[in-house]
């Protein structure tokens, strides 16, 4: 039994929204921490130890989450710089061969998880 297509479409769109407010939040944090770890170094002098690791994680995070954003919308600039320098056919296979293969790789790492 298949899906309909705009169903498919919707969810896959409802997903991207939610994780780019994810990778919004995420990114605004980071500013947040980085901003009170200038703060205390200079101001306050609290020395606080954590805020360089809460960014380091949270930038891991944010980077990671925003890799599908870019997937899904083909906005990755890998992807968009060799593809648009072939002919249109050319074009459509190279992306259907990136998509299979990224497929492929994505099932492999979810398998060994």
């Amino acid at each position: 039994m298949t899906l309909p297509n705009n169903i498919i479409t919707t969810t896959k769109n409802r997903l991207n929204k939610a994780n780019q407010f994810a990778v919004g939040i995420l990114t605004v944090l980071l500013i947040l921490d980085v901003w009170l770890g200038v703060l205390d170094r200079y101001v306050l002098k609290l020395q606080l130890v954590w805020v360089e690791e809460l960014a380091r994680y949270i930038m891991i995070w944010a980077i990671l989450m925003a890799v599908p954003c870019c997937t899904a919308g083909r906005e990755h600039m890998g992807l968009e710089f060799v593809t648009k320098r072939f002919p249109y056919v050319a074009q459509q296979v190279v992306k259907i061969g990136v998509g299979a293969l990224t497929f492929s790789f994505f099932g492999y790492i979810t398998y060994l998880g």
